[in-house]
């Protein structure tokens, strides 16, 4: 039997995780999530679980006395935010994280499973890099100091579904994309100085997951890159959409880029992808089409 501790069950990458682990023979999962809604959605549909409140951290004790993981997913990810709002994003994932490790101690676990961002490589780019850095760091020097197994995993630009559960996640570019496929609404998009649009790394949430499942398994102190290791431009993702569902989707170019990241792909790729990129992007925004047309959140 494996205990599981989740924070931010309840999210997009959460709840994907949390519905996986529920297939998973002999798995105990407490998920941490201050989403009221998706916690009651998640409670509803995969009673095995426990849900608690994250704002009554307290009541987690009262549920649960040991576990032998946690995954520390719960955050908030927006770029454009953190640059109005910088304090919010070097200190308030400090202290959560901070939280989190004492309760990993408390509760005996063996490993704490950090998810952070590919945006890491680049942390003076924007406070949200930052702040998810310097989580990095205290949590490399707290578990090795107190004996904690640790896995550091910086995701890259994660999307698609493989969970009817998974609440949308609105402003993600294969979201807003299809909203427009089905809306006719214009694809707003970052336009850098040269003319081209910002280039990324998009990996699919179904493989995300399946790397922080076996990240479980590592026998060593590691910290790994999720992604494809391919870059694709913003503009080529809508570029796929309007070839796969063919139609022809308008194009709104904002005024600059924020937070100046005109790339981000996975330096190193250890995972086995499709050699045609457009066929797996493609497959992540057919999976979203189906998402949103279960259900608009």
């Amino acid at each position: 039997m494996t205990r599981y501790l989740v924070t931010g069950g309840a999210g997009y990458i959460g709840t994907h995780f949390v519905e996986r682990l529920i297939c998973e023979a002999e798995t105990e999962i407490v998920v941490l999530d201050k989403n009221k809604l998706q916690l009651s959605r998640l409670k509803a549909s995969l009673p095995t679980g426990t849900y608690v409140d994250y704002k009554l951290l307290s009541d987690c004790y009262r549920v649960v006395d040991t576990t032998d993981v946690v995954v520390h997913m719960a955050a908030s990810n927006s770029v454009v935010e953190s640059l109005s709002s910088p304090t919010e994003y070097y200190v308030d994932p400090v202290i959560a994280v901070n939280k989190m490790l004492h309760m990993a101690t408390n509760l005996s676990a063996k490993k704490f499973v950090f998810i952070s961002t590919g945006l890491a490589n680049q942390r003076e780019s924007n406070p949200y890099a930052m702040g998810k850095w310097y989580c990095e760091q205290i949590v490399r020097q707290y578990c090795n100091a107190n004996g904690i197994k640790w896995v550091i995993l910086r995701l890259y630009n994660v999307s698609g579904y493989a969970s009817m559960l998974a609440p949308v996640k609105h402003g993600q570019l294969m979201v807003e994309t299809c909203k427009a496929v089905k809306n006719g609404t214009p694809v707003c998009l970052n336009f850098l100085s040269d003319g081209n649009t910002a280039v990324r790394d998009y990996i699919h949430v179904y493989d995300v997951v399946e790397q922080i499942l076996a990240s479980v398994d590592d026998d060593v102190d590691i910290t790994r890159d999720v992604g494809t290791g391919i870059g694709t431009t913003t503009c080529n993702v809508v570029n796929f959409a309007e070839e796969h569902f063919g139609i022809s989707i308008p194009v709104k170019p904002r005024c600059s880029m924020h937070a100046g990241v005109s790339s981000s792909v996975a330096p190193l790729c250890s995972m086995k992808f499709p050699k045609l990129q457009r066929l797996y992007i493609q497959s992540m925004l057919e999976s979203t089409m189906e998402r949103l047309n279960h259900k608009e959140d």
